[in-house]
């Protein structure tokens, strides 16, 4: 008889390598599990081995990225010029809590109310599993992220 087992994907880069061993104890317990059903067979050898490979792509933030001229056209986006800090998710959080009249995306605008929000803990540029801790101590905002691709 063929069975068949599918791993949890895993995340891997420079800092956390390729776990054969937990791979390997993974299908050990997949096995048994089973056997425990009562089928008694006996694992003789592996088919067929497969590994996928993606280019994994975290959304992060960063310091200013000019906006495509497609959406500035739009007229729907206020995309604040923080040419010299990582705290582009700072900036856009004060945008939404205190929208200036002028000039909405100029830094000046909003240092006057840095203090405001609970950063505590969160480094720059903010990472999207940083944001639940950043609800957290906020508890008055809530975040949605929406990324943007280009087909390339």
């Amino acid at each position: 008889m063929t069975a068949y087992y599918h791993a949890t994907s895993v995340l891997v880069n420079a800092g956390q390598h390729v776990d054969l061993h937990n791979a390997i104890t993974l299908l050990n317990n997949a096995l048994e599990q089973f056997n425990t059903r009562g089928s008694g067979f006996v694992l003789e050898y592996v088919k067929r081995f497969v590994v996928s490979v993606v280019h994994y792509c975290p959304l992060h933030g960063s310091t200013y990225i000019h906006t495509p001229a497609f959406l500035a056209a739009k007229r729907c986006i206020v995309n604040v010029q923080n040419f010299n800090d990582s705290k582009c998710f700072l900036w856009s959080e004060l945008f939404t809590l205190h929208e200036p009249k002028i000039n909405k995306q100029r830094v000046s605008n909003y240092v006057k109310y840095e203090s405001t929000l609970d950063m505590t803990g969160i480094n720059y540029p903010v990472e999207t599993k940083q944001i639940s801790l950043f609800e957290k101590q906020n508890p008055s905002i809530s975040i949605n992220v929406l990324s943007f691709e280009t087909d390339t």
